[in-house]
């Protein structure tokens, strides 16, 4: 991919989750793809913006689990799942996008390395051979036992906050 291909489908991103967050997360990925401007509409298929939605999400996650995991004076599942809270509480629209889409197959080897990355941050041995169910267990609890708290509405400033913040991670 080219530097030219990366800055326009980032641009795309950055349109699609503030075009979300305005919906408040109750559209899908088609549906927000289909209000993008028709310039950058074409540049970017609904997989390839769900790609890189999973990547910011993996990367967030990554960085919690580095802060969260090893310092949590519970069990590594617990802090493994506490970590996926707070990365899913900063970036609702995006673990909306991806849990809407759980079932797509483009995405079925990103959503496997999250559950082996997950399970092993828990304390899972790495040569388990039911790794990515174990993770997927994990990231279930995770969202089972997760508390959303109802946003207060975004002032034109949070909005941009929250968009710098994900494409950030």
């Amino acid at each position: 991919m080219t530097w030219d291909a990366y800055n326009r489908r980032k641009e795309v991103l950055h349109e699609v989750l503030a075009i979300a967050d305005r919906h408040r997360g109750k559209s899908t990925a088609t549906e927000l793809l289909a209000e993008v401007t028709s310039a950058n509409r074409d540049l970017v298929s609904e997989s390839e913006l769900l790609l890189d939605a999973q990547l910011i999400w993996y990367h967030a996650l990554s960085s919690q689990m580095d802060r969260t995991v090893f310092l949590s004076a519970g069990t590594l599942q617990s802090g493994a799942i506490g970590a996926w809270h707070e990365v899913a509480a900063e970036n609702p629209i995006i673990r909306g996008l991806l849990d809407s889409n759980e079932d797509m197959p483009e995405l079925q080897k990103a959503f496997a390395n999250e559950h082996e990355f997950l399970a092993r941050a828990a304390g899972v041995p790495a040569n388990q051979p039911n790794l990515a169910s174990e993770g997927k267990r994990i990231k279930e609890a995770a969202r089972d036992t997760m508390v959303y708290v109802p946003a207060i509405p975004d002032t034109p400033a949070g909005i941009f906050s929250r968009i710098h913040k994900a494409l950030a991670a």
